[in-house]
């Protein structure tokens, strides 16, 4: 499965197939580009948790150039997909532990590559003073990048200034604040955020010019990874346990949204939680209703609040492809993705998140040691919604 992250400014990663291929491709109409076809434009100040991921490593110590997208989940901790670092590949092998001196120096070379910009509109690149820097990373273990699998593909930035004006995201944890939930519950659509590219080349092999483009938003339809091409294509590329499925049609993520949040949009106020969830039969989603977390029994049941909307992110993404829409299977000419040679005709963009839930232990074992979060008053679980919490009964489908 192709990763939607790093290197996006070269041609891209494929990530996944038997090993860890990182191909340094000629043509930007290869890969998939850094942003969202087809997606709508929203702006950043709506989305305030939302977060470019840049690096340095390319345009110079006064440049950094969006390599990924990410999340704040925590005053100083924003979160990014694992894969967008593959810059320094033997991070993944090293497990987050930096003993020794040598390895202490490789994760300064490491942190010092990587900045996070909030609250612009445009990709970039960006200025570097305009940027917040990264003094610890933390990624999933064991991510294995040769895999392609979504699975515990998940790094979490530790910045260096506290974003005390910037509301993070709630995540959604397991029931029960454990590490499992159940899937049927998981909402029937979710969206995503990311900047970057949305030309043709997103979708199709062939080139265009490149242009910086907005921050854009798209929906995916949640469904099983049965359903996957890529899941149904080796035992260990999707599990389901630790996997977000999701797919849709005529609109694609790309390149660079790699570890962008997979959320649902709340319109009401921050103690309300959507109940806009898919039933056990996998139906069509549900109308949009709201429930109090904090409310008695029976309240909050008069239909949707008025008030600014709130977030819940459900997933990081991780990777997808384009396939045809109609199903068959085009030569790939590349070996491992899919494209469609005339986007006009229609496509199937079938994508993989890691799903926040699975992970929700170890996600507050690290936090816990934010410092910005306990500079704020907070404790790591007010940076969670839990499921268990919801009045179900009150869903007649």
């Amino acid at each position: 499965m192709i990763a939607k992250g790093a290197l996006a400014r070269v041609g891209g990663v494929m990530y996944g197939a038997a090993v860890a291929t990182l191909l340094l491709l000629g043509g930007a109409g290869a890969t998939r580009s850094p942003l969202i076809y087809g997606g709508e434009v929203v702006d950043s100040a709506s989305f305030p948790f939302g977060a470019v991921i840049c690096t340095t490593i390319y345009g110079g110590e006064e440049t950094c150039d969006a390599i990924c997208t990410g999340s704040l989940v925590s005053p100083g901790v924003v979160m990014t997909a694992a894969h967008c670092l593959n810059d320094y590949m033997p991070l993944y092998e090293i497990d987050n532990n930096f003993h020794s001196k040598e390895l202490k120096q490789y994760e300064r070379k490491i942190t010092s590559s990587y900045r996070v910009v909030f609250g612009v509109e445009k990709s970039g690149p960006h200025a570097t003073r305009d940027s917040v820097g990264v003094r610890k990373i933390i990624v999933g273990e064991p991510f294995a990048f040769e895999t392609g699998s979504s699975a515990w593909d998940i790094a979490l930035l530790f910045l260096d200034t506290c974003q005390e004006d910037i509301e993070p995201v709630k995540m959604l944890e397991g029931e029960g604040g454990g590490d499992w939930i159940d899937q049927t519950k998981l909402p029937s659509r979710v969206s995503i955020l990311g900047w970057g590219d949305s030309e043709d080349f997103c979708v199709s092999p062939y080139h265009a010019t490149d242009y910086h483009d907005p921050i854009q938003r798209m929906d995916y339809d949640v469904t099983s990874c049965d359903e996957l091409r890529w899941c149904n294509k080796g035992e260990e590329n999707c599990d389901a346990s630790r996997s977000l499925c999701m797919s849709t049609t005529n609109v694609a993520s790309c390149n660079g949204d790699s570890g962008g949040p997979i959320f649902v949009e709340l319109p009401g106020p921050a103690h309300d939680v959507v109940e806009a969830y898919r039933g056990d039969d996998g139906g069509e989603p549900r109308s949009l209703r709201l429930n109090s977390l904090d409310a008695a029994p029976g309240e909050g049941e008069e239909g949707p609040s008025v008030g600014r909307p709130k977030f819940v992110q459900v997933g990081v993404l991780s990777g997808g492809e384009v396939l045809p829409k109609d199903g068959s299977e085009e030569k790939d000419s590349w070996g491992i993705r899919g494209y469609v040679e005339d986007p006009e005709e229609g496509f199937r963009d079938e994508a993989t998140a890691a799903l926040l839930p699975a992970y929700t232990t170890w996600l507050k074992r690290h936090l816990e040691a934010d410092e910005c979060l306990a500079k704020s008053g907070s404790a790591v679980d007010d940076l969670f919604v839990n499921l268990s919490s919801l009045d179900w009964k009150s869903m007649d489908g």
